[in-house]
C-alpha cells in the first residue's frame, strides 16, 4: 500500500470515526425513555450456531444474542492462490446485538468476539474482534438514512476488508 493510500485510509477512518459517534450521541439522545419493543431476527452465521429468534428486552435496547460453534477442513486457510496451506480449524463466535428501536427508525451496535485455532498451523493471536454500528433514519418527507460502520481488529481477517483479494 503506497504512502498516499495510507494517508487517504486514515483519514477515511477518522472521518468514519467522527460520523459514528455523532450518530450513537443522536441516538442516545432521541431514543424515549421506554421504547416499543420490536422482535429482531438474528443474523445466521456458517456452521452450527445456537440462537434464539425472540429479542430481550433491556430497558430501551432490544438485546439478541448468538453463539456459533464451528469445526472446518480447508484446502486453503489463507485464500491464496499461489500458497495453499491445508489444516483443520476450530472457530467459536459470539455476537451481542443491542437495537434502540425509535419509530421506524433503528440504531444497532454488536460485538462480537471470535476464537480460531488450527490443529497445524501456530496462530500469535487466537482471539479476533469485531464491532459493528448501523442506523437507518426514517424521515416524514420519505427521505432514507441508512449508515453502516465496521471495525474490525485480527490478523487473518483480510477477506472480511478486501473480499476479492486485490490488494
Amino acid at each position: 500500500m503506497s504512502v498516499r493510500s495510507r494517508q487517504w485510509v486514515d483519514s477515511s477512518m477518522k472521518c468514519r470515526n467522527s460520523i459514528a459517534l455523532f450518530f450513537l450521541g443522536a441516538a442516545v439522545i432521541a431514543s424515549p425513555g421506554p421504547a416499543q419493543a420490536q422482535s429482531y431476527t438474528t443474523g445466521e452465521f456458517e456452521g452450527t450456531s445456537v440462537k434464539s429468534n425472540e429479542a430481550i428486552p433491556v430497558g430501551p435496547f432490544i438485546f439478541s444474542p448468538a453463539l456459533q460453534l464451528a469445526w472446518q477442513d480447508r484446502d486453503n486457510i489463507f485464500f491464496t492462490p499461489d500458497n495453499e496451506v491445508q489444516d483443520q480449524l476450530i472457530l467459536a463466535k459470539a455476537r451481542l446485538l443491542f437495537e434502540v428501536p425509535v419509530y421506524e427508525s433503528y440504531f444497532r451496535f454488536s460485538y462480537t468476539p471470535q476464537f480460531r485455532d488450527y490443529k497445524d498451523y501456530e496462530l500469535d493471536d487466537k482471539w479476533q474482534h469485531f464491532f459493528d454500528t448501523a442506523a437507518a433514519f426514517e424521515f416524514s418527507s420519505g427521505l432514507t438514512l441508512n449508515l453502516a460502520y465496521s471495525y474490525i481488529i485480527g490478523n487473518l481477517e483480510t477477506r472480511e476488508v478486501d473480499p476479492g483479494g486485490e490488494l
